[in-house]
């Protein structure tokens, strides 16, 4: 599942991506083309989508979204990050808000490990109705520039449930990706029904 998240999903956000550039510059007499080949990359990602949920993360299934994040917190210390968790909700699961926040926290973990020589990481979960509000601060580097592959996919799963995605960065101060997702995504009757992330 990561890898298909990691490699394939994030290549075809970045094919979807340069397509939807590509279609604004091009000669009328192109654009049924490059909209057919975005038809055709958009149903590569869904099924990517699919699969990257049937094969959700085990801690995620067994144990819940905390423990879930916990234990990615966990991982990044191996790094060399003091990480720290502030969980302040008691929520009931929902499969596809769960997904999302794991893997928009997991790919700022990536990011921050990667790039940003980080010291400390700060992940925070809360309520602000109707949405559950997840951030991610490190007192890195704080480069700023256009998303790379990886914001674009974060940003991607938050709209795909309905929610917003931000990253803020303070050059020599450190980044803050701020996500929000409605509190109920999961079309099994406990919210409205989505597309699968």
């Amino acid at each position: 599942a990561r890898d298909l998240h990691d490699e394939v999903g994030q290549n075809l956000t970045f094919l979807l991506l340069r397509l939807n550039t590509a279609t604004k510059k091009a000669p009328p007499d192109l654009t049924e083309d490059l909209d057919a080949v975005a038809d055709a990359a958009r149903a590569a990602l869904e099924e990517i989508r699919t699969l990257s949920q049937q094969l959700r993360p085990g801690v995620l299934n067994d144990l819940g979204l905390k423990p879930a994040l916990a234990s990615l917190l966990n991982d990044a210390q191996h790094f060399g990050l003091a990480t720290e968790l502030e969980f302040r909700e008691r929520l009931p699961p929902d499969a596809e808000r769960d997904l999302v926040v794991y893997r928009v926290v997991q790919e700022s973990l990536t990011n921050v490990v990667k790039h940003a020589s980080a010291s400390s990481v700060r992940v925070t979960v809360g309520r602000r109705d109707p949405h559950l509000v997840v951030e991610i601060a490190d007192d890195g580097n704080g480069r700023s520039g256009p998303d790379g592959t990886g914001s674009s996919s974060m940003r991607e799963r938050a709209r795909l449930v309905g929610g917003t995605f931000r990253r803020d960065a303070v050059l020599g101060t450190g980044t803050r990706v701020t996500l929000g997702v409605p509190l109920s995504v999961s079309s099994d009757g406990e919210g409205p029904p989505t597309r699968p992330i």
